[in-house]
Order: structure tokens, then sequence, then C-alpha cells
């Protein structure tokens, strides 16, 4: 409704949660914190315009120098920052043995603090990483992980892929997002669904148009690309779950209005 809207992406993994914990119970901080950082960032841009564009202006913007004096990084699976995060790090727990905390996707340790992970791949942030599950811990033994043996699994393939090694690539409860790096007609893309999906036990497979790299670099960082009403409603469509509807009738009577 409000073009807001963003896809997920294969490339940015979504991250669940509050990114910058507050760490304090004082209500004045945490309903006026994201105030002040804007404030702050108004403080030091040096060009005026960004002073003022700064309030009107998406989740997230900050002005270009203002970023590259004062950088904030805030990055849930990955092991450089986590999880050293704000005013906490691992030094400060330095005199434990092993600190064993959560919640982020990837499974992980530095130092002596270990992230147990999600239980099981939750979305295609997830995608080809399947270690996830429970962990086990004796008395003076490590830690020891054991992964579900048939949790959902995610994975991301261009359709020359799964076409080629379809038995090497397709595996039971698997969730799997396809790329149409070929030209295939709707009834063939119905057909490829139909066989696959039944014949390697999927939980899911969505065949995606490839995107056009040529036109999506035409857009200047900040800019909104907007989806067609057609793809948005046969996206849409594509989507439903349902023992009651055949999405292939709902599709071909939508395209034949």
């Amino acid at each position: 409704m409000f073009g807001t809207f963003q896809e997920e992406l294969d490339d940015k993994p979504c991250v669940y949660g509050t990114l910058k914990p507050v760490q304090t119970w004082n209500p004045i901080i945490i309903n006026f914190q994201h105030n002040w950082g804007l404030a702050k960032d108004a403080w030091r841009a040096k060009n005026w315009l960004d002073k003022f564009k700064l309030w009107f202006m998406p989740t997230g913007w900050r002005p270009k120098d203002v970023a590259e004096r004062f950088p904030i990084s805030v990055d849930m699976n990955a092991m450089i920052e986590m999880p050293d995060h704000g005013e906490a790090n691992t030094d400060h727990l330095g005199h434990f043995d092993k600190v064993f905390t959560g919640h982020f996707h990837k499974r992980q340790a530095r130092k002596n603090v270990w992230y147990m992970g999600n239980a099981f791949p939750h979305n295609y942030a997830d995608a080809g990483d399947d270690a996830r599950g429970m962990m086990v811990l004796e008395w003076d033994e490590e830690p020891v992980f054991h992964s579900w043996p048939d949790q959902p699994v995610y994975r991301v393939y261009k359709l020359s892929e799964v076409l080629e090694n379809p038995k090497g690539l397709l595996i039971k409860n698997a969730h799997v997002r396809v790329h149409l790096d070929i030209d295939i007609s709707y009834e063939e893309s119905n057909y490829i669904r139909e066989q696959l999906i039944p014949e390697y036990g999927l939980r899911e497979m969505s065949l995606l148009p490839v995107k056009n790299e040529e036109h999506s670099q035409d857009l200047a960082p900040g800019e909104i690309s907007f989806e067609s009403v057609d793809n948005i409603i046969i996206d849409q469509i594509k989507n439903i779950e349902s023992e009651f509807y055949d999405k292939s009738i709902l599709l071909g009577i939508y395209q034949s209005i």
C-alpha cells in the first residue's frame, strides 16, 4: 500500500528482534533513544540539507559523511562483530570457563562465549546452513551439538542447476527458491513444481524471475523500486497454501481477466 514492501534478499539475511539492546529500564531513554540518535547525526552532518532531510528519510538512512565518520556496525550473524556488541564484550566474561547464550541464527563461538544458534533453520537467510538443533553439555566435557534429522532446510538455486542435477540438490523437507535463468512458460513452471515437490518430498518450491541487474543498477541508493500490481497479485496467489483452493485455477482466472 505504501510502497515500503521489500522482498527478502538472498544476500542480506533477515535479523529478528532488537538490533541494539537498550540495556536499561529507564522509560525516557527507551522511548527517546532513537530521537537522540537522529539529533546526534543531524549535529554531525556537514551539509545543512542533510541536517533537515535526516528527519524525513526512511528508517536507517544517514548522511554519507556521518556514516563514514561515525559508522554503526551491527551484524547478528558474523563472528567478527559478535559477541562484542554495545557495552558488553567477551573480555567482561573472562572469569567464566564457558558462557552460553543466544539467540542468533548462526551457531558460533568466540573465546569462551558460545552462541547456540536457532533450534532449526528459520528462513532463506539460513540457506545452505543446516547446523541447527540442540546442544548437550556434560560436566568437564566440551559441548556437543546435534542437528535435527528431519528439520526444514532452505536452499536457493538456479533453474538450470536444478534441471541438471535434481537428485544432488533437492532434499527432503527443503524449502527451495529457484531463480529462472532459463525462459520457460507458465505451464512448464507448474509442471516442474508438480513433479519435483512430491518426488523429493519438498515442503515448498517457488520459481522466481531473475532480477534485471542492468535496470536495478540505475537506482540510486535509498530509492524504492516498485512491482507492478500484476506481479504482486500473482506472487500472493502462488504463496497460497490451502487444501481448498487450486492455485493454478486461481492464476488462470486472474490472467484471463
